[in-house]
């Protein structure tokens, strides 16, 4: 049944990519509203890579990989996010989120494979349904956030 597999990494990469990039980009601005945007391209691309390193890594029984994957990143970029807790946690979001998707499509397979119908279509409206959520908190966070004072001298 190899359209399970094409349904769960399709839903991993597409819903993924839908849905976490507009909650990601929302954090981004609340706390750096005036950041560059530049290599825009790079977090999306690598975000896909990795949702797919996930389902495969749960799929072949090394759900590990994941945790080595996410202590590698944090350990390479820690000096920047030692001096800014706020994008560390954005940042963490950003991976919880992707991780989440990356799970579900996996056991999107899984279900579709046993042939339970009911989880394989809740759970991936379910998480759809909390990030859109996740995206609305956001946005009334950025209506009542006040705007950076510069320091007065």
């Amino acid at each position: 049944m190899w359209y399970t597999y094409a349904l769960g990494f399709l839903y991993a990469l597409g819903a993924g990519l839908i849905f976490i990039k507009p909650a990601a980009d929302l954090m981004d601005e609340l706390v750096q509203p005036n950041k560059p945007q530049e290599h825009v391209w790079q977090t999306p691309i690598i975000a896909t890579i990795e949702r797919v390193l996930y389902i495969s890594s749960l799929l072949m029984g090394y759900a590990a990989f994941i945790a080595f994957w996410v202590g590698l990143k944090i350990a390479i970029d820690y000096p920047r996010w030692r001096k800014n807790r706020t994008i560390f946690l954005n940042s963490l979001t950003g991976n919880g989120l992707s991780i989440l998707y990356a799970v579900v499509g996996y056991m999107i397979i899984v279900w579709m494979k046993s042939k339970d119908w009911a989880h394989a279509i809740v759970v991936p409206v379910l998480l759809i349904l909390g990030n859109i959520s996740l995206l609305l908190y956001l946005k009334w966070q950025g209506r009542k956030a006040k705007p950076l004072q510069k320091p007065t001298k």
